[in-house]
């Protein structure tokens, strides 16, 4: 610690402080770290104490983790990486002020602790140059877009990188590397970015959970087995059973440029906020309606979501206080959402869609996929039909000539991906039945949109309500007839069977565990005021555990120790009585031991008092021999001869006199 730079470790903490916003207890830290030049009381700490600062630092990320759990659990890393300094800062300063400067490693392995002689194979460590780099980690977490961060990353890596420096090394040399190295991170890090952004757009489909408003990426030309996850992603419950499986819209698109759905002129827009326990009326129900509804039940990741709904929903109910946005399309962004598990009520009703009405995209098909379109409809007669048979038409050539498949084989022979699935092939996923159903209708006449979302059609007994899961993920098509916009989905009706038929033989148990997880997700994010109190009741009573387990340990190894000492450190041990008479002797004449003092000092202040007392040479001879005796791995006792010179030493300290009668002494 003596050979790390001065004030680095506190320019650190300040600077991680002031980039997480934690500049108070980022000055405290730093005062108390520095207060070490000027307080030079230093503690020798053993073992045992070093792991009670390691129960301390353990504590503390408890506490963390138990607070993040009843806070916001999708934050929870983010806090313990924001708070690492705070972790670790009791087993810092605590080397701060040892006397070895360094903290004993079996202190903090839990193997170790519980071997008797880990010491023997386990150095100590100095903290100085991890906690530094844990500080610098720790102020990354502030998420700040200025550039500062990246500016004091290199003023404290020059700093720390200035007391390595070889003396050798002209100083402008080594502040010309400085900056090379500095330009070089800097644009290594800009490539990562632009690197990171480029593999996000390319594996957003396989990963998302939600999709994006304003663009959807298909499979169509991909080659190999499509299979979605197992995973159950929300619940959902209905008013009445349902006659078909219920599709859940997130989005709706309106223009194709293969492989690539997109929203074009539209955006998401804000919404006027609306206080929680008020409804979201989206649109107003059709006279003389029967409206239906369907209760969702979500996780919400990183505080945003787009909603699941049916595509004829007018209101929503029970949605948390959040930020909404909208587009044109019936699309919904629920945004700075501070639950992870939300509850909301869709009502809705034919007729009542909130979405634009039809434009020019709604009847746009790509130049590329004119031609296999025009052939489909020649083939099957579609356009001499009016709008309704087109509809029931289309569907039974679908259901009858077309199959469903997850296995895809490229674009065949033809020009794209469609064509190969309308003239050759015919078989494909959801995504090649909605995108050819939307461009055939348009085609037709029809105005159309491709739309994703969900189809709720697995009904769970042990829930006694629908789960959802990734694979239930669907495509299907919005077409606009008789006045208002209508869901049709063309795909083969038994596509939910053959994904169900190749599920996993493991998704009872992985079921089980979701039902728990969702179970604990409602206990844990409901609206009742005791659940910051059982919070707070779980962190007293896991510090009073850990508390009590600490103190029944620091008990029982002072025990052991007593019982020790009085077994194996005996105040005079009977092999040395000899030399404890000199030391009686000694002390009789007026020069005690003081507390602490070593054999060989105690002789150098009675010879410096009384130079004549005794004969100081055989004095330090008998010392020398004691310490032998006493501390030697075989200890051997004293031999006739030790005695011999000591019975002298004690005849020189008080002779006696002719008779037996000793001297009197001064």
């Amino acid at each position: 610690m003596n050979k790390s730079p001065p004030f680095l470790i506190s320019a650190a903490l300040l600077f991680w402080g002031w980039q997480t916003n934690l500049l108070p207890l980022a000055i405290l830290f730093s005062v108390a770290i520095e207060a070490r030049r000027i307080i030079k009381t230093r503690w020798d700490l053993t073992r045992a104490e070093w792991s009670h600062l390691t129960d301390t630092c353990t504590i503390i990320l408890l506490g963390i983790l138990t607070a993040g759990f009843f806070r916001d659990k999708t934050r929870i890393m983010f806090d313990i990486g924001k708070l690492l300094p705070c972790i670790f800062f009791p087993l810092f300063a605590a080397q701060h002020y040892s006397l070895s400067g360094k903290v004993d490693l079996a202190a903090l392995s839990l193997i170790a602790r519980l071997q008797k002689k880990s010491s023997m194979t386990l150095p100590p460590v100095n903290l100085f140059y991890p906690y530094l780099l844990l500080s610098l980690i720790a102020a990354g977490f502030g998420n700040r877009t200025d550039g500062s961060y990246f500016a004091g990353i290199c003023v404290l890596g020059g700093w720390t990188a200035y007391g390595f420096r070889s003396r050798q090394t002209p100083l402008y040399r080594w502040i010309v590397l400085i900056l090379l190295a500095a330009g070089l991170g800097f644009s290594g890090h800009t490539a990562l970015f632009e690197l990171q952004k480029i593999l996000t757009g390319m594996s957003r489909r396989f990963f998302e959970h939600s999709a994006n408003p304003l663009k959807s990426i298909t499979s169509l030309g991909d080659i190999g087995t499509q299979k979605m996850h197992d995973t159950i992603l929300f619940r959902a419950t209905p008013d009445t059973p349902a006659a078909r499986p219920l599709l859940l819209r997130e989005a709706s698109y309106n223009v194709y440029r293969s492989p690539e759905w997109s929203a074009m002129g539209t955006r998401l827009n804000e919404r006027p906020s609306t206080p929680a326990d008020q409804p979201v009326r989206l649109s107003d129900p059709p006279e003389g309606s029967a409206p239906h509804s369907i209760h969702i039940h979500t996780r919400i990741r990183k505080g945003k979501d787009t909603l699941k709904l049916p595509g004829d929903t007018f209101q929503i109910d029970f949605l948390p206080r959040a930020t909404l946005e909208t587009n044109q399309f019936g699309a919904m962004v629920i945004k700075d959402v501070e639950k992870g598990l939300i509850n909301y009520r869709a009502s809705f009703s034919a007729g009542a869609a909130a979405e634009s009405p039809p434009n020019k995209f709604d009847l746009e098909i790509p130049p590329d996929e004119l031609n296999a379109i025009t052939l489909f409809i020649d083939e099957t007669g579609l356009k001499t039909l009016s709008s309704d048979a087109v509809i029931q038409t289309l569907k039974t050539a679908f259901n009858t000539q077309f199959r469903y498949t997850l296995n895809h084989k490229g674009k065949g022979s033809r020009q794209t991906p469609l064509a190969n699935f309308l003239l050759d092939r015919k078989a494909g996923q959801c995504e090649y039945f909605a995108t050819a159903t939307v461009l055939i209708l348009r085609a037709c006449g029809i105005p159309a949109r491709y739309t994703v979302g969900y189809v709720a059609a697995e009904y769970s007994p042990l829930e006694r309500q629908f789960i959802i899961r990734q694979r239930h993920g669907h495509a299907w098509t919005r077409v606009f007839i008789n006045g208002y916009w209508q869901d049709l989905d063309t795909t083969s009706p038994n596509w939910l069977e053959l994904e169900d038929a190749d599920q996993s033989i493991f998704h009872l148990f992985t079921d089980f565990g979701s039902f728990i997880a969702f179970q604990l997700s409602r206990f844990r994010w409901s609206e009742t005021d005791y659940m910051s109190r059982l919070a707070i009741g779980l962190l007293i009573l896991l510090i009073l555990m850990i508390s009590n387990r600490l103190r029944k340990q620091k008990e029982t190894g002072r025990k052991k120790m007593s019982v020790k000492n009085k077994k194996q450190r005996p105040l005079r041990p009977a092999n040395f009585d000899g030399f404890y008479r000199l030391e009686q002797a000694l002390a009789r004449k007026g020069y005690p031991r003081n507390p602490g003092e070593t054999l060989i000092t105690w002789a150098a202040r009675i010879r410096q008092a009384d130079a004549a007392l005794l004969n100081y040479d055989d004095l330090r001879l008998i010392i020398q021999q004691h310490y032998r005796q006493r501390f030697a791995p075989d200890r051997v006792p004293e031999s006739p001869s030790d005695q011999k010179a000591i019975d002298q030493l004690i005849e020189s300290i008080n002779p006696t006199r002719p008779g037996g009668n000793k001297k009197a002494g001064p």
